[in-house]
C-alpha cells in the first residue's frame, strides 16, 4: 500500500501501481527504482530532486518505462 499526496493538497493511499486522485483525479504512480547496493530498492521520483535541468522529464521516462516492465 502507498499513501501519496496530490498537487491538489488532498493525501490519499492506494495498493497497486497506479491510481486516480479521489479529488481530482490526477493519476498517481509508483514503481521500484534500480536496486540499491545494499539490495533494497528505492522509489523513483518523477518531481527530479536532485535540481539538475531537465531530470523532470528523464525522471519522468524512467518511471513510465519501470511501471510498463512491472506492469508486463
Amino acid at each position: 500500500m502507498a499513501e501519496v499526496a496530490c498537487f491538489c493538497g488532498i493525501v490519499f493511499s492506494f495498493e497497486g501501481a497506479a491510481a486516480p486522485c479521489p479529488s481530482c483525479g490526477e493519476v498517481a504512480r509508483i514503481a521500484p527504482g534500480p536496486p540499491l547496493d545494499n539490495g533494497e530498492y528505492r522509489l523513483l521520483d518523477p518531481a527530479g530532486v536532485d535540481g539538475e535541468a531537465g531530470a523532470d522529464e528523464a525522471n519522468s521516462v524512467e518511471l513510465e518505462t519501470a511501471l510498463a516492465a512491472a506492469l508486463g
